[in-house]
This record gives structure tokens, sequence and C-alpha cells, in this order.
């Protein structure tokens, strides 16, 4: 799988990770902006597959009573620190565990996978872990 090679070629992956950081940059102000009724109530966040967390901490200052949580594989969150505006790292797998949270913040960068995962996960997520599913097209 594409993540898994990230993981061997640090070029590769320091390019991806960067123009994911970058994506979230330009959007991350229009979102907490335009969507931010999706956001009020939620107590807890968790950003997933949220790489350097440019989106979590976009919420989080918005949103500064919000807990944000980054998940991302190790080899992404490796070194960087916990950052201001209640925004934490955890090194995981979003296919073996997500942390618990009121919401979880899934920025998809494909509409076909969009469209094949968010139903499913919406159902999972309502009904095994009671909580919201954000997701950003």
């Amino acid at each position: 799988m594409a993540w898994e090679y990230m993981a061997t070629d640090a070029v590769f992956s320091d390019l991806f990770n960067d123009a994911m950081a970058r994506d979230s940059c330009m959007i991350a102000e229009l979102v907490v902006k335009e969507g931010r009724s999706a956001f009020e109530g939620v107590g807890s966040l968790v950003d997933v597959a949220g790489g350097t967390g440019n989106m979590a901490k976009a919420v989080a200052k918005a949103f500064p009573g919000m807990s944000c949580t980054v998940l991302d594989l190790p080899h992404v969150v490796s070194g960087l620190e916990d950052g201001g505006n209640n925004v934490k790292y955890v090194a995981g797998d979003m296919f073996e565990s997500i942390p618990a949270a009121d919401a979880v913040l899934l920025k998809v960068i494909s509409c076909f996978l969009f469209y094949l995962i968010f139903y499913n996960l919406n159902i999972i997520f309502n009904y095994i872990c009671n909580c919201k599913l954000i997701a950003l097209v």
C-alpha cells in the first residue's frame, strides 16, 4: 500500500506530507468559517490521517474549548510536539484503532473514496463510537 511505501521512502513521504499540509492550510479557514455548525457542541475531535495537524490546529483555534487529537502513522507524527490550542499527536493506524472522541474529522482527497467509505464509516461511527463524522471532500 502507498502508506507503507512512504514509511520506507523519506523523500516521497516528505513531499506527500508537505502537499497535504499545504492543502489543509488552504482550506482550514474556510472549513471552520463555513462549516462552523458541524463543530458546535463538539468537545473532542480526532483528525484522522491529520498529518502535521494544520486542520486540527485551525479547528482548535476556532473552538478553544475543544480538545483535538491528530492521528497519523508513526513516521508522520514522529518528532511533532503537542502544540498549544489543545492539540496532541497520536501515532497509530486508522484501520486498527481511532482514539475516542465526540467527532472524527476525515479530510478525503478523492471523491470516489469519499463515496466508497463515507456511508459505511458514518454508520459505524454513529452506531459503535457514538460520535459525529465530519468529512471534508
